[in-house]
């Protein structure tokens, strides 16, 4: 096992390639999956916070 969970890893790397999009392509976003990551994937990157300052404190 590496440094954070398989499952964590995927979803920090979907929302990375779906910030990629709103910053480049944004007139292709889609509203639904704007509130899906809101309500469903703002954990996720509390825990990647707490992950890295474990690493580094």
């Amino acid at each position: 096992m590496g440094l954070m969970e398989r499952g964590l890893a995927e979803r920090l790397q979907q929302m990375a390639r779906f910030r990629n999009l709103l910053v480049h392509v944004y007139q292709k976003v889609d509203n639904r999956r704007v509130y899906k990551y809101i309500h469903t994937s703002l954990n996720d990157l509390d825990t990647y916070r707490e992950l890295v300052a474990g690493l580094i404190l």
